[in-house]
């Protein structure tokens, strides 16, 4: 700034990683405040539109800090520790949560008091939290801990909510002045209702199933996007910087960078070894290290007067830091008997960055029709301690290993939800009619995304299970409420529709806010949600009455 200032005419830019993550850092803070503000505000509006009363906002609020409660007190007795990225991550888990509470204060408008109430949306409520509960207790096997420590929290948040509308939250209703409010309605007062067939059910369905195979044919081409310098937010002058910077190094098209890594049980072991593949590496053996050492302190003995007195001064009156000296003076030998711990001078200098414990990284441009052999022959030389690969091996592997992960997630969580809900139904149709929104959902989630340009990445495929959850009890109120309506002739699936609406409009609100974000991570998170709760709602409408054959239209 100084510099600018006092020469108007030369414009200074700075970039490099500390600028960047400071951007990125206030660019998450500036979008996080947009969107938790924007949310907030429509979620409450929302919320108040529909329950009317701020005690019914109070009691929603307290069912999810006791199943919040439930789920730390359970990773506390489980885990030692917990990162607090999972934390945040977990916190979505309030936009499923919220379902339970929400279900039974928005039924209880048109019920008269809570047991009617919990009579008519026990069973899909317990339903849905079981085959969620399972969705989500699929990660507790995964070897990462950060999915593992998320599948924890996920599933003893949703028992714990669960838990608290079921046995607490009926007491804490006012059940005397609800009746008062609302006319007492029996079932036998209630005119009969005969569920029909919706008109052009065949057509509809039809329409269905030719968008899915379209949108099931784009979802083969929906990719991981393994390149996380995406997932930086960069400035327009962040952007200018670095292609000018790129413009003037000599383009590398053909050459890749290569990582080779050696690992022994200490430092001073793992540096001899590497000496043995990299002679010309600057760091030597300890008894060369205590030779050059015995000869700079036999210098520092013979010129010690220019050392102590004549140096310290030119240095000082060269503006340099009088104590910047010292480390210079003497190299003690009792340093050389922690080698190389003990060398705290030079460890602070860049081969720190190259000495991570007893890991020695070292980074080579190379050709890449050099490089494969390269590796493999660094490989060969000494398999226990040797490995190498390139940027893109590792992002290879990160990206197979989250697929590896999420398609057990996805195999194993879909058939533990089917099967309970056949178990539940007790029909195999029914827990098909159930069944099938979740899995047509998924390809056209993958298939708009391909239409539209967008990828998973590792921010936004989390939220994938997230979204599969709220489909799932989604997908149960509907199957329970066309099973009601058939057997009983009793209105009730468009209470479950309206219950179903709000909730996925706080999902959608909450999260969906953040596709005005300027930082692609957090922009991405909103357009998953964008695409994801608009195909979980739509679907969710329209497949289970088209197949069950009957319809709540008045």
């Amino acid at each position: 700034d100084r510099f600018s200032a006092s020469n108007p005419d030369v414009e200074v830019l700075l970039t490099g990683v500390p600028v960047i993550s400071v951007e990125n850092a206030q660019q998450i803070k500036k979008d996080a405040k947009l969107a938790l503000t924007l949310a907030t505000i429509l979620i409450l509006a929302l919320l108040f539109y529909m329950l009317r009363r701020v005690r019914y906002l109070l009691l929603i609020l307290l069912s999810l800090l006791f199943g919040g409660l439930i789920a730390l007190a359970a990773l506390a007795w489980i885990r030692s520790e917990v990162s607090l990225i999972v934390l945040g991550i977990s916190s979505i888990m309030t936009g499923i949560a919220v379902n339970y509470p929400l279900h039974f204060l928005s039924h209880l408008r048109h019920k008269p008091t809570p047991r009617a109430v919990l009579q008519d949306i026990i069973s899909p409520l317990v339903i849905g939290n079981i085959t969620t509960v399972a969705a989500f207790s699929a990660l507790i096997p995964l070897a990462a801990p950060a999915l593992r420590d998320l599948g924890i929290f996920a599933t003893f948040m949703l028992v714990g909510t669960i838990l608290f509308v079921i046995l607490f939250l009926p007491h804490l209703c006012e059940k005397k002045r609800i009746a008062q409010v609302i006319a007492p309605q029996t079932v036998d007062n209630e005119p009969e209702y005969i569920p029909r067939p919706p008109r052009r059910r065949w057509l509809y369905l039809s329409i269905l199933f030719i968008a899915t195979l379209i949108l099931g044919y784009f979802s083969l081409s929906t990719h991981f996007n393994s390149d996380l310098r995406t997932l930086n937010y960069l400035s327009p002058i962040q952007q200018r910087v670095l292609a000018n910077m790129a413009a003037l190094q000599p383009p590398q098209h053909d050459t890749t960078q290569v990582y080779f890594t050696v690992t022994d049980s200490t430092p001073a072991t793992t540096l001899q070894r590497a000496l043995t593949y990299f002679p010309n590496l600057w760091w030597v053996d300890s008894q060369t290290l205590q030779q050059r050492a015995q000869r700079w302190n036999d210098f520092l003995a013979r010129y010690s007067t220019t050392f102590t007195q004549v140096l310290p001064a030119a240095w000082e009156k060269s503006g340099f830091r009088p104590e910047a000296l010292h480390p210079y003076e003497t190299l003690s030998p009792d340093a050389l008997d922690n080698y190389p711990e003990g060398l705290e001078l030079l460890r602070n200098m860049n081969f720190a960055q190259q000495l991570v414990g007893s890991t020695l990284v070292v980074a080579q441009q190379l050709p890449i029709a050099e490089a494969e052999k390269r590796i493999a022959d660094f490989h060969t030389a000494d398999p226990e301690h040797f490995y190498a690969f390139t940027p893109r091996d590792m992002n290879e592997t990160l990206a197979q290993s989250l697929a590896d992960n999420f398609n057990y997630i996805g195999y194993v969580s879909g058939t533990l939800v089917f099967l309970f809900l056949w178990l539940s139904f007790r029909r195999l149709r029914y827990a098909l009619i159930a069944f099938l929104p979740m899995l047509v959902t998924w390809l056209w989630i993958l298939g708009t995304m391909h239409l539209l340009g967008l990828s998973f990445n590792l921010v936004n495929i989390i939220l994938a299970t997230f979204i599969f959850g709220q489909g799932d009890d989604y997908s149960i109120f509907m199957t329970e409420g066309l099973i009601y309506e058939y057997s009983r002739h009793r209105r009730i699936l468009a209470h479950y529709k309206r219950s179903i609406l709000f909730s996925a409009a706080i999902m959608f609100i909450g999260m969906g806010s953040l596709i005005l974000a300027q930082h692609p991570a957090l922009r991405s998170l909103g357009e998953l949600t964008v695409v994801g709760m608009g195909a979980v709602v739509l679907l969710t409408y329209l497949i289970p009455p088209l197949l069950f054959g009957s319809s709540s239209k008045k």
